[in-house]
């Protein structure tokens, strides 16, 4: 079988243009010395000041190459732009701005504005709290409160798939602290309605409250920290985020030596047709040094009731079926030029879907996929 015949004239320009871009983002005194000088990183940097006032660029480019082969519906493989994210932020007066875009790169020419992002506002109360206004995000459940900037995985787990809102930006005003031995919480009240850019034409709401502790180092952890996070939706939520009327998260972060693991317990309280659903996430890593770090993840979720459980990001490509439960294995390797600021990674994943009714949710399929990730 000729491979050449699963790449598009697009894929071969987008896999052109990034092997362009990774030299030119990797300074020739970085790659003779293995380190990459932080003054190439300032690039961003348009103004700051010894008060502490700034003006920073701020963006992400993620790209994905994916194949998925599953026995029941053949395969799916792409090459494609995953996000493609830029705006500005500033502080002035302990006062921060924040504003930036989603782009779609995958489309035509003027058709690739996705929505605004984060367009808020922040600035600190004298308790020490941080209060944040307009729209932002909703950070909930172990992976979704994680920014796709540092996910240790290509893509977040069903888990979050399922129980947190993919498209997670709203209008809102949130608080957050940090107190005496180490407790922090946020606390959150959000319009419900999904929109491009910014609106407060809605009367749906829904609230979020976290409460966390971190731990300083013992004889089990070098650092821990412990979490809990519960929305509650609106009676009556609006359409795209009306799947469950609460959702119940409890995670959890260990690190020891160059050990470490992420856990996370989630239950979804379903609303109208949407089934009760809880499941589990286990991602174990190991850091082998400041460029390599191996993960795996194991994740389970069981749905009440039939066709409440959605498939994976990928592989929804080849079947949107549901089922009603789900396991899956992941198995990766991180290689960090940067730390976070610029890595590749590389994932193979086993995914099982079971639909009692047989009728279309059952998959089983095998999906790897190499991803680059930068941001600034």
């Amino acid at each position: 079988m000729n491979a050449w015949q699963y790449f598009s004239y697009s894929s071969i320009s987008k896999f052109a243009f990034l092997a362009m871009l990774i030299p030119s983002i990797l300074p020739t005194d970085a790659r003779a010395t293995e380190t990459i000088d932080q003054s190439f990183w300032d690039f961003n940097k348009f103004y700051q000041n010894d008060n502490g006032d700034y003006v920073h660029g701020i963006g992400r480019i993620h790209v994905d190459s994916v194949r998925v082969d599953s026995k029941e519906y053949g395969h799916f493989q792409d090459f494609y732009w995953r996000r493609f994210r830029f705006g500005l932020e500033s502080r002035f007066d302990d006062i921060t701005y924040t504003l930036d875009a989603d782009f779609n790169l995958n489309n035509d020419y003027g058709d690739t504005f996705r929505r605004i992002a984060d367009a808020n506002v922040s600035f600190l109360l004298d308790s020490g709290a941080r209060v944040k206004v307009f729209k932002q995000a909703v950070p909930f459940t172990l992976e979704g409160k994680t920014s796709s900037r540092t996910l240790l995985t290509p893509e977040r787990s069903n888990l979050a798939n399922n129980l947190w809102f993919v498209g997670d930006y709203f209008n809102g005003v949130t608080v957050t602290n940090t107190l005496e031995n180490n407790w922090h919480y946020f606390a959150g009240a959000y319009l419900g309605e999904l929109v491009k850019g910014i609106s407060f034409d809605t009367s749906t709401l829904f609230g979020l409250f976290s409460i966390g502790r971190t731990y300083d180092a013992n004889q089990y952890w070098d650092n821990a920290l412990f979490s809990i996070d519960v929305l509650v939706n609106d009676k009556n939520p609006f359409e795209g985020n009306d799947a469950f009327s609460q959702v119940t998260s409890f995670s959890t972060k260990f690190e020891r030596d160059s050990w470490g693991i992420w856990t996370d317990i989630g239950f979804g309280k379903g609303h109208k047709e949407q089934s009760d659903i809880w499941g589990y996430e286990l991602m174990p890593y190991y850091t082998l040094n400041d460029k390599f770090q191996y993960v795996m993840r194991f994740t389970y979720i069981h749905s009440s009731d039939p066709h409440g459980i959605r498939q994976g990001r990928y592989d929804s490509e080849l079947t949107q079926g549901r089922g009603d439960r789900y396991s899956e294995i992941y198995g990766g390797v991180n290689w960090y030029f940067n730390r976070h600021k610029l890595k590749l990674q590389l994932g193979l994943q086993y995914a099982d879907m079971s639909d009692k009714t047989n009728q279309g949710g059952n998959f089983s399929g095998v999906a790897l996929t190499t991803a680059f990730r930068l941001y600034w």
